[in-house]
């Protein structure tokens, strides 16, 4: 009575070169798959902005805007103020030393019975006007500017009340957000599984027509790179 034949196999190194090779086109069949996954989550989702633009009260969001022009308006001019005041400090303390500087020589000269001039005695007067004008001048700076820091103040609380208003709006806004993208999530998630769908019908098809055949462990990588990227999909 005849042995039953036994398959032959070809030599250790092949099959592990088999298998390597195996397993490459798994990767690489996978990763083209990825491609068309891709290019699927590149279409748009929810617009944050948009949903903002519906749902949060115009006329609230147009004073917010308003309010923070008005601020950085004043914040500006308050800035502008200080500046002159610095420049204007720095007038005030030069006026005031040539005053100091003219008045001592004055002092000398009456020491030793020495007549001012009239050009001594007019820059004196003109020191003394300098310095009066700048001290007036400042003083309308400084109330221009207490001014300003309360107007600043009520925009600022106004801003405030605006902004309560709008987060409390935002809420709603990011439940909104949240549930669209959920939404999108999903719908791209079962476009992904439909384009999916004709490569695992492929799969199975040669699984079950070409399983046993020379080609069979082409057919394995192909089909596990299509249920690994299927598992992906869904997780």
């Amino acid at each position: 009575m005849a042995e039953p034949a036994q398959s032959r196999k070809g030599p250790w190194t092949h099959r592990v070169l088999v298998h390597f090779f195996t397993v490459c086109l798994t990767v690489l069949i996978y990763w083209l798959l990825g491609f068309l996954m891709d290019d699927i989550r590149t279409w748009p989702g929810p617009d944050f902005a948009t949903i903002e633009t519906q749902l949060l009260d115009p006329r609230t969001v147009e004073q917010s805007k308003d309010l923070a022009v008005k601020m950085e308006e004043t914040q500006r001019q308050i800035k502008d103020e200080g500046e002159r005041q610095r420049i204007l400090r720095e007038s005030t303390q030069s006026s005031q030393e040539t005053m100091r500087q003219l008045m001592e020589i004055q002092r000398l000269g009456l020491q030793k019975d020495v007549t001012p001039t009239a050009e001594e005695q007019k820059a004196l007067a003109d020191a003394e006007t300098l310095f009066l004008t700048n001290q007036r001048r400042s003083q309308e700076i400084n109330e221009k500017v207490a001014t300003l820091d309360e107007q600043l103040r009520e925009l600022q609380a106004q801003s405030r009340g605006a902004e309560v208003k709008l987060q409390a709006g935002r809420v709603e806004v990011q439940r909104e957000f949240d549930l669209q993208m959920q939404r999108h999530d999903l719908k791209m998630a079962f476009i992904s599984l439909a384009a999916l769908s004709p490569f695992l019908a492929l799969a199975a098809w040669l699984f079950f027509k070409h399983r046993t055949s020379l080609y069979s462990p082409m057919i394995y990588a192909y089909g596990l790179a299509v249920l690994l990227k299927i598992a992906a999909v869904m997780h």
